[in-house]
């Protein structure tokens, strides 16, 4: 069975006759599949040598029974769980498959470097209310699965632990595997462009409804070894402990904005600068922001130096980083680099942080896309960086201002606050635009979720209203106009942009109401708004989505939209979305309303609304689905189980639609279905005929009704159309043995196994027996249809390499995740001496 073991290495000298104690802290473990029954004490393995002789060795199977309170070891156990609200995951099989390929089962450098990681996440859960999870099985639906309300883990964990929680997962994606999902097809700056988040975790932190709501506080370990796996949770848990050298308050900050157009003058043009002024409002103390287009420096013919101008910019910005609790930084960028920046800028610098382990926001394009690369997040975490918040895709933003919701997360963190409770209020705060949407997708945070909190955590910066309100009276803030480049940004504070294709970027002002499980809103109707306050003479750009890493080409301007010359058109609006433990009222108001013809605006700052609700008796208590995924064509199956609490019976209707998940919109419905004289528990079969469908993400979305129409009930449940799936063969290796100097041919082959197309990246690895790289080879892998294979042979030049035994590991990255990893030894040739056998004569 599955065990954990503390190796203790006494430092004293036992005399005779005397005794010695020795104590190991042993953390609750959940274990998928087949867990074991909870032990402690299983054996006891003891070596020890005497002043006369050594070797001495004693093996004996105490397990303790009880703990000294009198609990069972199981019911300690379970209990331990069910005060957890923070629960650390990790792929162990992946682990040792991955980075101590040449080491069996037991000691060996490699495998003490997997085993030192997985102490220290122990360390992490021991020290702030946690858990570990080891899933040996890699399926990111089957992870899921375990985690949301119901699951087979969560439902071991605190109580409000779907709704509160913090999850930790520890690896790449070729450890724990992460998502791939298409938020649609937009038309932008450099023309239409399909928009896909290749290694997001959204769908893990989502545990009941809507995916891009999350109710879980995430992060994410990422790093290319075991020891800079274990290098950011080593970082937080000594800021936690107070280690001498590492430190966090939350209070000095240091804020950089980038060249608009890149140093090279190649890029979409995006003002980068308004974006750090906004965030600087939101933000208090003391703060230090550089303009990194100010240290350009010009030769004699005054043209751009650029060797000087990075010289300058490096110079400066490392003398503001030392010491700084949250660095943000705005500007253009890519997986290894930020602006002028890359890799080796930083993992170069001896201290670039000082004494202080900041928590660094980067908006920019892709400087969190870890997956086959060394990112810029991950010299940043290995230069001792807490965590990171950086995104994994090029981002949208708006063409002539500036990129969103830097200043939106802010406004979300306190200093009582973690980094990834801020990050889960931002995005539920956020609307269904795709521009939010998008966000929301991309934005991940890099480290403990749990770091940032200065004392107690568990509040952000939201505003907590009171439960089930039926009257709701929302004041807006005083707008304020930022003027850039001849163009006028009005904001409002604590608001947010509207941004719509080919429409005026004009603020918008959101609030949230919860209401308890079992509130079910039916409708919220205005009852009163101000006068406007009027004023003209504004100059508001519409709005165009930019790709800020990409070099610019052709603008072509979007087609002015037919419609009123007034926008928003709308007053309000209002969604629901629901949670384990209640549904949320997002209120959304549109106070700034903008002739762009005319320019003038008509400002509302106050609004008054009647919410309609009922308490319903009626509950929806599972909705499941046949399989995670159907192969487009087939029926789509979704048992749905009622409850009804109400002492008569009830007449009820029970309606379902599928939506498309990439773009929230309805793309077909299903037939109603009518109960009579609901009383207790029922359950039915609803089934949908998925043909003529696109292989994708769907949602069914059920709702229960009265037969007035009256919204008893709502759940949602995602699955997939298409397989997507791969595997690869065993490696083949040759010459093995090998000599020094040898070029050695390794050939890795991968088949679709699934029925989708796939893309991807082939990646192949040789590590020594510490586990460490000594060749790393990757190549893209283009479009290959079901049923079909591909192979790929790298040649390894063997001349300067240590002789000994090598791992070799291939494996390809696609939809996501990984295959399993195939794994071969080899090394290099060895001589066999024969004994030489000596007989005397008769």
């Amino acid at each position: 069975g599955a065990f954990g073991y503390s190796d203790i290495r006494s430092k004293v000298t036992i005399p005779a006759g005397a005794s010695q104690t020795y104590t190991y802290t042993a953390v609750p473990v959940l274990v998928y599949p087949n867990p074991p029954t909870p032990q402690v004490g299983y054996f006891v393995d003891m070596y020890w040598d005497s002043p006369s002789a050594g070797g001495y060795h004693s093996y004996v199977q105490p397990p303790a029974v009880k703990t000294t309170g009198g609990e069972t070891i199981p019911q300690a156990h379970a209990n331990a769980l069910r005060v957890a609200d923070y629960l650390i995951v990790t792929n162990p099989s992946r682990l040792f498959q991955l980075y101590s390929p040449t080491q069996p089962p037991g000691s060996g450098a490699s495998r003490d470097k997997v085993n030192a990681l997985l102490s220290a996440m122990a360390r992490l859960a021991f020290h702030e209310q946690g858990v570990l999870g080891y899933i040996n099985a890699y399926n990111a639906q089957t992870l899921r699965n375990l985690l949301k309300q119901g699951g087979a883990w969560s439902s071991k964990l605190r109580s409000d632990w779907v709704s509160n929680g913090y999850l930790l997962l520890v690896g790449e994606n070729n450890v724990v595997p992460a998502w791939r999902r298409y938020l649609g097809r937009m038309y932008t700056t450099h023309g239409y462009r399909d928009f896909i988040a290749t290694i997001t975790d959204y769908p893990y932190a989502s545990t009941y409804g809507d995916e891009l709501k999350p109710e879980l506080s995430i992060g994410r370990i990422i790093g290319n070894d075991p020891d800079a796996l274990r290098k950011p949770i080593e970082t937080s848990l000594n800021v936690l402990l107070g280690v001498s050298g590492y430190g966090f308050n939350g209070l000095m900050k240091f804020m950089a904005f980038g060249y608009p157009r890149c140093l090279s003058g190649g890029c979409d043009e995006i003002n980068f600068q308004s974006e750090v002024n906004a965030v600087s409002r939101v933000l208090s103390g003391p703060i230090v922001v550089m303009n990194i287009p100010a240290a350009t420096q010009y030769d004699a013919k005054n043209n751009v130096d650029p060797v000087a101008t990075k010289h300058a910019i490096t110079t400066t910005f490392f003398s503001f980083s030392p010491n700084r609790d949250i660095i943000f930084l705005a500007g253009h960028g890519n997986a290894q680099g930020w602006d002028v920046f890359n890799t080796a800028d930083f993992t170069q610098q001896p201290n670039p942080f000082g004494s202080t382990n900041p928590f660094v926001f980067v908006s920019s394009c892709q400087t969190g896309r870890y997956a086959n690369t060394f990112s810029f997040a991950e010299a940043l975490l290995s230069k001792g960086a807490a965590a990171y918040l950086g995104a994994i895709e090029i981002g949208a933003c708006n063409g002539d201002g500036t990129c969103p919701h830097a200043d939106h997360f802010f406004q979300h963190w306190r200093t009582n606050t973690s980094f990834g409770l801020a990050l889960k209020e931002t995005k539920r705060s956020l609307g269904n635009s795709f521009i939010d949407r998008w966000w929301a997708a991309i934005y991940h945070l890099f480290g403990d979720p749990k770091f940032g909190a200065i004392g107690s955590s568990g509040t952000t910066g939201r505003v907590v209203r009171p439960l089930a309100a039926s009257t709701i009276t929302v004041q807006v803030p005083d707008y304020e106009v930022t003027r850039v480049g001849g163009n006028d940004y009005p904001t409002i504070p604590r608001g947010s942009p509207a941004l719509v294709l080919d429409k005026p970027v004009v603020p918008v002002y959101r609030v949230f109401y919860d209401y308890p499980a079992g509130y079910r809103i039916q409708d919220v109707r205005l009852t009163d708004r101000s006068s406007p306050v009027l004023t003209t003479g504004l100059k508001i750009p519409n709005f165009s989505i930019a790709l800020p890493s990409t070099p610019s080409a052709s603008r072509n301007r979007l087609r002015q939209a037919e419609g009123s010359e007034w926008w928003p058109e709308q007053t309000f609006e209002w969604t629901t979305f629901e949670s384990p433990d209640r549904t949320t009222l997002a209120l959304t108001v549109y106070p700034f309303v903008y002739n762009s013809r005319t320019t003038e605006v008509r400002f509302y700052k106050s609004y008054s609304f009647t919410v309609d609700y009922v308490v319903s008796d009626v509950g929806i208590t599972g909705l499941s689905l046949g399989a995670p995924a159907y192969e487009p064509g087939e029926v789509v199956r979704a048992d749905l189980a009622l409850e009804s609490t109400s002492g008569e019976g009830k007449d009820v209707v029970v309606s379902a639609v599928v939506r498309d998940e990439s773009s929230a919109e309805v793309v077909d419905g299903l037939l109603l279905r009518s109960l009579t004289n609901l009383q207790g528990d029922a359950s039915f079969t609803a089934q949908w005929d998925s043909s003529g469908f696109e292989p994708g993400f769907y949602s069914i979305v059920v709702e229960v009704q009265d037969p007035q129409g009256t919204l008893l009930d709502r759940r949602v449940e995602t699955f997939r159309l298409g397989t997507v799936a791969g595997e690869v063969a065993p490696l083949t290796v040759t010459p093995n043995p090998f000599t020094v100097g040898d070029r050695v041919s390794i050939t890795l082959v991968f088949s679709n196994t699934g029925t989708v197309p796939i893309t991807g990246t082939a990646v192949i690895q040789v590590r020594d027996a510490a586990g460490e790289a000594v060749q790393e080879f990757s190549r893209d892998l283009t479009t290959l249809g079901p049923s079909s294979d591909v192979g790929f042979t790298e040649v390894w030049d063997t001349t300067g390499v240590a002789e000994g035994t090598y791992g070799v590991i291939g494996y390809v990255l696609y939809d996501g995740g990984a295959t399993d990893p195939a794994t071969a030894s080899v090394g290099t040739r060895t001589y066999v001496y024969l004994p030489l056998v000596l007989k005397e004569g008769p």
